[in-house]
């Protein structure tokens, strides 16, 4: 696994379009409609001390909220995604029975399968 601070400048330049910058694959199709492409001046990553209350406002207007939220507890990003913190991803996952830190493949898997 990278180093946050570089995942971090990863998913900043992916959410800035500037995908050509780091050699990842394909993003989804669903990004091209997410508010937070338009959305540049806010703190995705915010640091300690810092809410993300101004990131989750915009997340909660929008459309593709429940993909992005999908997309982060699948990937296991750092920062704001589908209107939620890390640490708020990490209940929900254990909530629904996701495994966050056995990703394999992309995806994650499910505590009953890994059983």
């Amino acid at each position: 696994m990278s180093h946050p601070r570089r995942r971090t400048r990863v998913i900043d330049a992916m959410l800035r379009g500037e995908d050509a910058l780091v050699q990842l694959p394909p993003l989804p199709d669903w990004m091209a409609d997410a508010a937070c492409r338009e959305h540049p001046e806010v703190s995705w990553f915010p640091g300690p001390g810092s809410s993300g209350l101004d990131a989750m406002s915009i997340c909660n207007r929008c459309l593709v909220q429940a993909e992005c939220l999908r997309y982060a507890l699948d990937h296991d990003l750092d920062g704001i995604w589908g209107g939620t913190t890390v640490r708020q991803r990490r209940r929900l996952g254990q909530h629904q029975g996701y495994d966050r830190w056995r990703v394999r493949e992309g995806r994650a898997t499910r505590r009953a399968q890994a059983r």
